[in-house]
């Protein structure tokens, strides 16, 4: 239901920003092979990883990991869970995440064409109502397709780095009493410079 997916350009690029952002001395690709995504979409990744400065401007695909069917990570405890998806969200409730951003979204506000947040919610469905929050300021989110909330995200309150988003599970009347956040998406979208 997700549009991070292996072959997603944008969404390697995401991973490779936010790695470079730690301070890593390089990027090491695993799964990311001509017989995947292509000849092509890999050897163009692979020079885009190259350095840091060969990813900025360039439309990206952020999200937040979804552990679920990662049974071996879990089974060794060689991947945190915490922080990640899926999180359950009970009626009246809030549920926390950080979104990683190694973009400077407010320093390239000028050359962003569309900046859109995707939410998967399981069980969200009319009348539920949810808001949804990031960095503190609500965003008008509205159905996108179904169990997909979707908002346009002013520029100026991202932040370079740890964004904190925040899902409200306000009212309604799902059938679990309980939504399931399963996918967290960023768009940005640059226009060409």
């Amino acid at each position: 239901h997700s549009d991070l997916s292996e072959r997603s350009r944008e969404s390697w690029r995401a991973a490779a920003a936010n790695t470079w952002a730690l301070g890593v001395d390089g990027i090491m690709t695993f799964n990311l092979s001509a017989d995947r995504g292509g000849r092509e979409l890999a050897r163009g990744l692979w020079r885009e990883f190259g350095a840091p400065r060969n990813l900025i401007a360039k439309d990206k695909l952020y999200g937040i990991e979804h552990l679920q069917d990662d049974d071996y990570s879990f089974m060794f405890r060689s991947v945190p869970r915490a922080g990640r998806l899926p999180a359950p969200i009970s009626k009246l409730t809030t549920v926390t995440r950080v979104l990683p951003v190694a973009d400077d979204i407010p320093g390239l506000a000028g050359r962003i064409r569309r900046l859109r947040l995707r939410l998967y919610l399981d069980h969200f469905r009319e009348p539920d109502k949810a808001s949804v929050r990031l960095n503190g300021e609500k965003l008008a989110a509205i159905s996108d397709q179904p169990q997909w909330l979707a908002a346009d995200v002013p520029p100026h309150i991202m932040k370079k780095g740890a964004n904190e988003l925040a899902v409200t599970f306000e009212s309604g009347a799902s059938a679990s009493w309980t939504l399931t956040l399963r996918s967290v998406e960023l768009s940005v979208q640059y226009t060409d410079a």
